[in-house]
């Protein structure tokens, strides 16, 4: 399989919101493959995602979860095989937040079966959070 590539990238934020949308086009490639960073900051508590979606009817899994202190959350999510086309990837939170981001890329010649290897959560207070998605082993094909 040739090495994995990148396709494209977006983002957006939303303030007062419950939903952040983005528009993003992905190509016609082969072997897509889709990730999905969400976040939510509030004063009182981010709440949890209620769905999150590409091109409105595909949803995407939810692959990590981290809870940053009591004011901040990130999750992200992955779709193998997206559709190619130009549409929106949306995440839904159950409250009102006062912030809120998504980020969305995709890549392809990404092998569909074992896209990544396992996803790692990194937080310690009064940093950043750190999520990343490692390929054990090193397999060609796979995120690393």
């Amino acid at each position: 399989m040739p090495a994995v590539a990148h396709d494209a990238t977006t983002s957006a934020v939303a303030s007062a919101a419950t939903t952040v949308s983005v528009s993003l086009t992905i190509a016609n490639n082969p072997n897509r493959y889709l990730l999905i960073a969400c976040g939510a900051s509030d004063a009182s508590a981010p709440g949890d995602i209620s769905s999150c979606t590409w091109n409105t009817s595909e949803s995407a899994t939810e692959i990590a979860d981290q809870v940053m202190g009591s004011n901040e959350r990130s999750w992200l999510y992955e779709l193998v095989a997206p559709t190619a086309t130009t549409a929106n990837a949306e995440f839904t939170n159950t409250t009102n937040n006062d912030g809120l981001f998504i980020a969305a890329s995709c890549f392809y010649n990404v092998y569909q079966t074992t896209p990544r290897g396992t996803v790692r959560v990194n937080y310690t207070t009064g940093t950043a959070a750190t999520v990343w998605a490692s390929c054990d082993g090193g397999l060609p094909g796979g995120l690393a």
